[in-house]
C-alpha cells in the first residue's frame, strides 16, 4: 500500500587584550549601526578560521544560532549578537574577525553537519526503508530539539538563500533526493516518491514554523508523529 500522489501533493508547498585591540571598532559599529539594527562589517578572511572552527568560537555558536534564527542576518546586528552571546562587541571581534558573515558562515557548517549526522545520515544506511524512514524523522525531531529550535537552514532558504551558497544549496538537493530514493525504495513510484519527499519537508518545516508561533499546540510534536504512522501504513509490510 502507498500513500497517493493526490494527497502528497496536495499536503507540499514545499580573554587578553580583547578589549584593547577592540574598542575602537566596537565605537564605530555604534555610528554605523543603521536605523533598522543592521551592521556593516568587513567581509570574512576563509583563510583564518579552521572549517571546525576555534573551541572559542564554537563555545559562541549556540547563543549566535538563536540571534540568527529570530532576527535573520539581516536583522541581526552587532549589538543584538554581543546582547545575546552576553559579550562586547570587541570580544566578538577577537574571535571572529571577519564579522558577522564569519559568524554565519560557521554556523551553516555546524548546522549541515548536525543535519546530515542526526537526520539524513539514517537515509544512507543499510537498514530497511521505513526504518530508515522512521529514524529520520525522529532524527530531524533530535536536530531541532523536538521543535523548540529552529532550523537556521531552512531559515535561510526562505528568506535569504544566496548567503547558503552554492555548496549549501547542492547538498540540499542531495538530501532531498536521498529522500527520494529511499521512499522508492520503500515501494513508491518515482513520481509518487518526488511528491512525498516534498511533502515531508514541508510539512516537517512547516510544523516548527507554527510552533513558532503558538508552541502551546506542540504541532511539530504532532506532525511528526502523524508523518510516522502514514509511513508506516504507507510502507510497512511491502
Amino acid at each position: 500500500m502507498t500513500m497517493s500522489e493526490e494527497q502528497a501533493s496536495g499536503q507540499a508547498s514545499d580573554g587578553t587584550g580583547e578589549e584593547s585591540s577592540g574598542q575602537v571598532l566596537g565605537a564605530a559599529d555604534d555610528q554605523n549601526e543603521r536605523s533598522a539594527g543592521q551592521v556593516d562589517d568587513p567581509q570574512p578572511d576563509h583563510q583564518a578560521t579552521p572549517s571546525a572552527g576555534s573551541a572559542g568560537q564554537v563555545a559562541l555558536l549556540a547563543p549566535l544560532y538563536e540571534v540568527f534564527v529570530r532576527q535573520g542576518y539581516h536583522g541581526a546586528s552587532l549589538t543584538d549578537l554581543a546582547r545575546g552571546c552576553g559579550r562586547g562587541k570587541a570580544s566578538l571581534y577577537h574571535h571572529f574577525p571577519g564579522g558577522k558573515r564569519e559568524m554565519l558562515d560557521l554556523l551553516i557548517r555546524h548546522s549541515a553537519e548536525r543535519l546530515e549526522t542526526l537526520a539524513y545520515g539514517h537515509l544512507r544506511r543499510d537498514a530497511d526503508p521505513p526504518r530508515r524512514l522512521r529514524r529520520f524523522i525522529d532524527g530531524f525531531a533530535a536536530y531541532t530539539d523536538g521543535g523548540r529550535r529552529n532550523c537556521l537552514l531552512g531559515v535561510l532558504s526562505a528568506t535569504t538563500p544566496e548567503l547558503l551558497g552554492d555548496a549549501l544549496g547542492a547538498r540540499q538537493q542531495e538530501w532531498r533526493a536521498l529522500l527520494e530514493s529511499t521512499l522508492r525504495d520503500a515501494g513508491a513510484g518515482k513520481k509518487s516518491a518526488r511528491h512525498l519527499a516534498r511533502s515531508v519537508l514541508a510539512r516537517l518545516y512547516g510544523s516548527l514554523a507554527l510552533d513558532r508561533l503558538e508552541p502551546e499546540d506542540e504541532s511539530f510534536r504532532r506532525t511528526c508523529k502523524r508523518l510516522k504512522k502514514e509511513l508506516a501504513d504507507a510502507f510497512d509490510g511491502n
